[in-house]
């Protein structure tokens, strides 16, 4: 999969970098004449796009990240208005705490990613809560839990709505308009930011890596393996 990826993204830089994208052609293992009757794969400029595998097709996958990639865009849209508002400077400055349905699809998607949703939303924490039916009640303690007050800050924004998900090539993507209750709150990040990585990085989260650090309160922190201290 990793070898596929690593060539799709070699054919769409031929047309920008070619003599980038032919070096990488010379380089590229089997590109050499090998013994015998077969012949060198052509160049990226005269190859044509293959469909991968049907063997990789995961419609659930699929689904799960249509539907966090509707997530992903509203979040964007909030995380630009509060950016606008001078409140963070960029989402790496910010926390987001996300509600969905208990029991729903949006909410099942959103926990298969576990700390991967950190680095869709591009934000340095996450936490994840149930919403009844209807999406109308409130999280138990929204406010930060004494276990993460020197983590999170104030609110700095809040979306509460629907996101409706858009019609996608795939057969495992969601259908056009299906909407899904969801409730987004800015927190801005109270933890020092790490001079290397920008990362406002709690003290529970040093020396852990992609899995980042789950707190107490169900705060999941973006890890912060291998950096060298803070501002």
């Amino acid at each position: 999969v990793l070898h596929a990826a690593l060539e799709a993204l070699h054919l769409s830089t031929a047309p920008l970098l070619p003599f980038l994208a032919e070096e990488i052609h010379e380089h590229w293992p089997g590109a050499q004449a090998a013994p015998g009757p077969a012949p060198p794969p052509p160049p990226p400029f005269e190859r044509e796009w293959a469909a991968p595998p049907l063997a990789w097709s995961d419609p659930l996958l699929a689904r799960r990240w249509g539907l966090a990639s509707a997530v992903r865009d509203e979040a964007y849209r909030q995380l630009h208005a509060v950016q606008l508002d001078k409140a963070i400077k960029g989402p790496a400055e910010a926390l987001l705490e996300v509600g969905a349905v208990e029991g729903g699809e949006l909410h099942a998607a959103l926990s298969s990613l576990g700390a991967e949703l950190n680095d869709l939303l591009g934000v340095s924490g996450t936490r994840l809560h149930a919403l009844r039916e209807g999406g109308t009640d409130e999280p138990a303690e929204l406010d930060a839990a004494a276990v993460s007050g020197a983590v999170i800050g104030a609110v700095i924004g809040r979306f509460d709505g629907h996101v409706t998900v858009a019609a996608g090539s795939g057969s495992g993507e969601p259908a056009e308009g299906e909407a899904h209750a969801l409730r987004l709150v800015l927190r801005s990040a109270a933890a020092p930011k790490c001079a290397r990585c920008w990362r406002h990085v709690a003290p529970e989260a040093e020396g852990h890596g992609f899995d980042g650090v789950l707190l107490e309160d169900g705060w999941r922190l973006r890890g912060h393996a291998g950096c060298d201290g803070h501002d």
